[in-house]
């Protein structure tokens, strides 16, 4: 007959190898909920084997109470594992507190009152009961895709709790000559269905691992293919090209996409070289072939254009983009898109054109409007002084007036007719201030500058806005002696605050300074500003308090302002 002793050292060997097996997957695949807590009853049975092996060498405590204690454990951390795969929950903790009053009864039923039925019976049942529950996880709450491994998991564990029961009858028939080592039938019977059983458990669970794997990583294609296809067809419509360079070997690959849209007029590799080195990248952003590299190198957008002649197409136009990125294997790539932009530098190019002959036509007419004012204002003035009716001379003196307004007016439209016409620029406050026109505006007056290191990206009237803020201070401000800029920042952005020690706006005319024809000069002076700021997303308010100052705040979001030793995009 089998020695029972030799078939509880298989079944430890069993348990080490699957322990291992189980240790190294979850440290080198990709596993999901669960995987931890069943290579931990693994290792816990385990133990619990080792420590039956020791019978009567070692204290009764470890290798009865702790043993069967670890045994029943096992179940549960298989349930705890099960309920993880399927429903992502965990057992609640208080079921592991139940070990405490199971090592107490086990403790009594060794030490104090020596009974092998009972300590069998307490094992068997809690077994039962656990094992029970493990079956109805798998019965109820795997799907249909791992209905098959969730089956052979069942029928293990059915196998094994039939074996249980079976042996229990028998241990309370035969109670007087049963013990762990007993050479029964049903103790070698339970042995053989335990090593059985947990290769057959393992092996399935593990399989449930691979299977869901294998399916999410078939979705992942599928998701993936569908993706390249979406980009195919994107490409295709806008006309754009996908192009890749690994830094770390310093070569170059594209998509079809690309060669449709160059081919044959361009050597697609020569100019990708090109365009590489056109960006100027410094060594400080090239690999270290000694180190991998960090998430995103510098985080930049690198930007250029080129153009070529086609047969028939005449001078066609192209955009490209490129950002530095850390790839999967740790490399340090460019990606980047080439899209074809004919169709808008065309428009562009007619918007310019058209813009240039109705700049030219609008000083032609402006000038000639400008003279007949000037004529009509001096004509005016004339007739003021020769005339010696007061009712002829207050209506000469009113024609004159018109006309000066007219001429004020007029010669405002050169100022606004440039204005949204050409792409912001990155300006620093502090270098415009230091023209000259602002030296002779504040001549004898204070005027204090903000910190010299932000650059703002707007309209390149600019200039004019911070102008016309002073202009309108001397203007209305009574006696206005010192003007300030300074920067205000906020998790919003950055505010650029004007301030000016002047008698201020009362409160009713805080919203209405904005408006056009507001106030007692040609009313488009702070209207002007407005419009100017938020040609490119900048705001303008005015909150002084009445009596204390004007105030203005530019409201500045973020990716509009930069520090002045930051690369511009």
């Amino acid at each position: 007959m089998l020695d029972i002793k030799s078939l509880y050292i298989s079944l430890f060997i069993t348990q080490v190898i699957l322990t291992l097996i189980y240790f190294f997957y979850w440290k080198t695949q990709k596993t999901y909920p669960g995987f931890y807590e069943w290579t931990l009853s693994l290792f816990v049975a385990s133990i619990a084997k080792i420590l039956f092996i020791f019978r009567d060498t070692l204290p009764d405590f470890l290798t009865i109470t702790i043993a069967n204690t670890l045994s029943v454990l096992y179940f549960v951390l298989v349930l705890d594992a099960l309920k993880l795969y399927f429903t992502n929950h965990r057992l609640r903790r208080e079921i592991y507190f139940l070990s405490f009053p199971l090592i107490i009864s086990l403790y009594y039923f060794t030490e104090y009152v020596d009974s092998a039925e009972i300590r069998n019976s307490i094992y068997s049942i809690s077994s039962i009961i656990l094992i029970i529950l493990i079956l109805k996880v798998l019965l109820t709450k795997s799907n249909s895709t791992g209905k098959l491994f969730s089956r052979l998991l069942a029928a293990g564990y059915v196998l094994y709790m039939f074996t249980l029961v079976v042996r229990l009858g028998d241990w309370f028939s035969n109670f007087a000559s049963r013990n762990l080592f007993s050479p029964s039938t049903f103790n070698l019977l339970l042995m053989l269905i335990g090593i059985i059983t947990i290769l057959d458990v393992s092996l399935s669970f593990i399989l449930l691992n691979f299977q869901r794997s294998t399916q999410e990583l078939d979705k992942a294609k599928i998701e993936s293919q569908n993706i390249a296809n979406r980009y195919s067809l994107a490409a295709s419509s806008a006309k754009a090209g996908l192009w890749y360079m690994d830094l770390n070997t310093d070569t170059y690959h594209w998509d079809d996409s690309l060669e449709r849209l160059l081919r044959p007029e361009i050597d697609i590799l020569k100019k990708l070289q090109e365009i590489w080195n056109s960006f100027e990248i410094t060594n400080e952003y090239m690999p270290d072939t000694d180190k991998r590299c960090t998430q995103i190198t510098d985080e930049r957008h690198l930007t250029t254009e080129f153009s070529f002649h086609r047969k028939n197409k005449g001078l066609l136009h192209f955009m490209v983009h490129a950002h530095i990125v850390c790839n999967a294997e740790g490399s340090n790539v460019v990606v980047g898109l080439i899209y074809d932009i004919t169709s808008l530098r065309k428009a562009e190019n007619a918007l310019k054109e058209s813009n240039k002959k109705l700049n030219l036509m609008n000083s032609i007419t402006r000038h000639d409007i400008l003279n007949m004012t000037n004529g009509t204002n001096g004509f005016a003035e004339l007739l003021i002084r020769e005339l010696d009716d007061p009712e002829l001379n207050k209506m000469a003196e009113h024609i004159a007036y018109c006309a000066d307004m007219t001429s004020k007016l007029i010669s405002f439209t050169a100022q606004y007719q440039d204005l949204g016409t050409t792409e912001p620029l990155w300006q620093n406050i502090s270098l415009l201030l230091e023209d000259d026109e602002f030296k002779f505006i504040t001549e004898g007056k204070s005027l204090n500058y903000p910190e010299p290191d932000i650059l703002i990206y707007t309209d390149k009237m600019l200039k004019k806005v911070l102008y016309n803020l002073i202009e309108n201070s001397l203007r209305h401000g009574q006696n206005v002696n010192s003007f300030s800029f300074f920067y205000d920042f906020s998790e919003d952005g950055l505010n650029v605050v004007y301030t000016d020690d002047g008698i201020g706006i009362p409160d009713e005319n805080k919203d209405k300074i904005f408006e056009r024809n507001f106030g007692t000069n040609t009313g488009l002076g702070l209207f002007f500003c407005r419009e100017v700021l938020e040609i490119s997303g900048l705001k303008i308010r005015e909150n002084g308090v009445y009596g204390q100052g004007a105030r203005f705040e530019i409201s500045v979001p973020s990716g509009s302002f930069k520090e002045v030793n930051q690369h511009l995009d």
